[in-house]
């Protein structure tokens, strides 16, 4: 998934619209200092009934970014993936789990990547490769056969196993290849996907439909997959309709997930002159709240670490825009998840993610009709 540079932002204010007749929420705020958020399985922040997982994690009250123990969870309460945050990035020792409970992964990050041996498991507790990492780069010192047959010692030997592919969605293919000192050799398949041909590391050649000798899809770093709890973090831009038609109508531009010169020039403007006005330089907040069918903003609550913006500023804020509806086939319920980045004088809209039909669609967010703001009713 993309990423957005957590160090350069100077203030966070991410949204939330609901509709009436659902209690869901993107996220809850708990004990003043940790943070329940829910996910998809492709990493993005979605509305609890639609969630794949959540996360309870501390964060730091002044940036509001992970830092600190974290715990992810499935939806029924099973551990998934633990370890800690420093300043937004995975440090230190994880464990990833099986429902079971038992240990599926356990090694150490930093600075968000993986650092040094990693130790897989199976279900039932027999390791199955021991891998060790140089720049998040990574060598398979052993690995064995679920009957504890080793295939690989020393780097050397067949790799059979299983990757994510897609950003972290639920597709799964095998993947099998020779390793000799590390390094991929001879030939390598992805099931239903690709054959390539490497000598010593280096690619040679591969097929897919046809064949092809510049592009790849196999990487050393295949044999551990994508995880996307890897990659989570609070900021995004998600719209959600449960019957929303697919075909949706925007203006015209897009926002990479970089801080750059797209500048939303309504309602982030307005925000961002209210902030100056009261000679406000840093601020992280939280808000969630209600998009009645008539425009109007109502069942504000928010979390900031600044208490001159508070609930009665950001709804006169709010008072001053129209917040259109999208067309939606039948009752809909629309949900409106939105950050905002204010960096240098200027307001920015980071990365996002349209889903409808209860289906997932990655969009690039672009801007709404003139003072408009997304909705569906």
């Amino acid at each position: 998934m993309r990423h957005i540079k957590e160090t350069a932002v100077t203030i966070i204010v991410l949204f939330v619209s609901l509709t009436a007749k659902s209690q869901d929420t993107f996220f809850e705020y708990l004990n003043g200092d940790s943070i329940k958020i829910f996910y998809n399985r492709s990493a993005d922040i979605t509305i609890e009934e639609y969630a794949d997982f959540y996360r309870i994690a501390k964060i730091d009250p002044n940036t509001l970014l992970f830092h600190g123990g974290f715990t992810d969870y499935d939806k029924k309460g099973n551990k998934i993936f633990s370890g800690t945050f420093i300043n937004g990035k995975l440090n230190g020792n994880c464990n990833y789990f099986y429902k079971n409970g038992n240990i599926k992964e356990f090694g150490r990050y930093k600075d968000g990547i993986r650092d040094s041996i990693w130790t897989f498991y199976y279900p039932d507790k027999k390791i199955k490769k021991i891998i060790i990492f140089n720049n998040g780069i990574p060598y398979v010192k052993s690995f064995y056969k679920d009957n504890g047959k080793q295939l690989i010692k020393n780097g050397t030997g067949k790799y059979i196993g299983k990757i994510y592919k897609n950003n972290g969605k639920n597709e799964r293919y095998k993947i099998i290849g020779d390793l000799v000192n590390g390094k991929l050799n001879g030939k390598w398949e992805i099931k239903g996907i690709a054959i390539e041909k490497f000598e010593n590391g280096k690619f040679i050649e591969g097929y897919d439909v046809l064949p092809y000798t510049k592009q790849k899809y196999i990487f050393i770093e295949n044999l551990i997959g994508y995880y996307c709890q890897e990659n989570l973090n609070i900021f995004q831009n998600n719209f959600f309709c449960t019957s929303c038609i697919k075909n949706l109508s925007w203006a015209a531009y897009n926002v990479t997930s970089s801080i750059n010169d797209v500048l939303y020039d309504s309602f982030l403007t307005e925000y961002s002159k209210a902030l100056d006005s009261l000679n406000i330089s840093f601020i992280s907040q939280i808000m969630e709240f209600k998009v009645n069918n008539d425009g109007t903003i109502s069942n504000l609550k928010t979390i900031q670490t600044n208490n001159i913006i508070n609930k009665e500023l950001v709804n006169k804020i709010f008072k001053k825009f129209s917040w259109d509806p999208v067309e939606c086939k039948g009752d809909a319920e629309g949900f409106n998840y939105m950050m905002i980045v204010k960096q240098g004088g200027k307001v920015y809209l980071p990365q996002g993610t349209i889903i409808t039909d209860n289906l997932e669609a990655n969009f690039m967010i672009k801007q709404m009709n003139k003072n408009g703001l997304f909705i569906c009713k």
